[in-house]
């Protein structure tokens, strides 16, 4: 299957999996509450890129895709998990075209407190079905259980330090360069690039001879995303534009350029916008400071 035909096949079977795991969930009490909360996931998760289980299916290499859905299903379920906590440490609005978790339970319960500690349960919820379905994958194929569950842990140890590192960042004296890009590396290469294909390659008995491979060019296609990512959010006129890293002052190679490799006056310009609401013309201005300071042109060299 090609990725266009994956997707399909991929979202058909994912949506099946995530009722059971909600039925199943729901029963341990009457309240249609808790129903309704796990219910929430099912809503989050519509709408996935899937590019994450799609290239554990490609390092595979299977001809039987259904006999593997629960490796490629893992995978998925963890960057639900992730994603659900994500927008609540970057107190998000929307995510696939819903409100976020935290800001719908917010409003459906009355009140922030309570809003975040149901998103962040739903979170915990979706993170133990990332684990079953592995654990269950593993029963069923013992031959390689020990690297997948080893590597998979792995995987989640890596994008939560990156994650530590994204979440310090805005309040962090200047980073250097290098550990801006270990936070990429951690935080999107490894993760949603370099592990997700370790984990195919290793489930198909192929790691030794591809594990050189996955590591390089994980590695650029991952750095390559999130670099992608970060220029796309200070766009003016694109869909995805938000310019959240400046009004967070989170620290991107973009902001690592404007603080060391820009003249005085022009650095103050820049600094002068970060950590605040901006404004339609805010924006427009920062906009025009990086595409003239050659900040974009850095790490689109990058």
């Amino acid at each position: 299957m090609n990725f266009a035909e994956f997707r399909p096949w991929f979202d058909e079977r994912f949506s099946l999996l995530l009722e059971e795991k909600i039925n199943s969930f729901s029963k341990e009490s009457t309240s249609t509450d808790v129903f309704d909360i796990a219910q929430y996931a099912k809503m989050v998760a519509t709408g996935g890129k899937r590019f994450r289980p799609y290239l554990s299916y490609v390092a595979l290499g299977t001809s039987d895709p259904d006999e593997h859905f629960e490796l490629f299903a893992s995978v998925e379920l963890l960057h639900v998990f992730a994603l659900i906590h994500d927008d609540i440490m970057d107190n998000g609005t929307t995510r696939h075209g819903v409100v976020c978790a935290q800001r719908f339970f917010a409003k459906q319960y009355g009140g922030d407190r309570i809003g975040e500690g149901l998103a962040t349960l739903l979170g915990d919820l979706v993170y133990q079905w990332s684990y079953e379905s592995m654990f269950s994958y593993t029963r069923s194929h013992p031959k390689h259980a020990g690297e997948l569950i080893d590597t998979f842990a792995q995987l989640i140890r890596e994008v939560i330090h990156g994650q530590m590192l994204d979440v310090l960042s805005p309040v962090q004296v200047a980073l250097s360069e290098d550990l801006i890009i270990q936070k990429m590396y951690l935080k999107t290469a490894r993760y949603s690039f370099v592990q997700p294909m370790r984990l195919g390659y290793i489930a198909g008995g192929t790691i030794d001879q591809h594990s050189a491979f996955t590591e390089t060019y994980g590695r650029a296609l991952g750095l390559m995303f999130q670099l992608q990512d970060d220029l796309l959010d200070v766009t003016e006129g694109h869909d995805k534009s938000s310019f959240l890293d400046v009004e967070t002052n989170q620290q991107t190679l973009l902001s690592w350029y404007m603080r060391t490799k820009v003249a005085p006056d022009t650095a103050g310009a820049f600094a002068g916008y970060l950590g605040r609401a901006l404004t339609a013309d805010d924006r427009h201005q920062v906009a025009q400071i990086l595409e003239h300071s050659g900040a974009r042109a850095y790490v689109l060299s990058e």
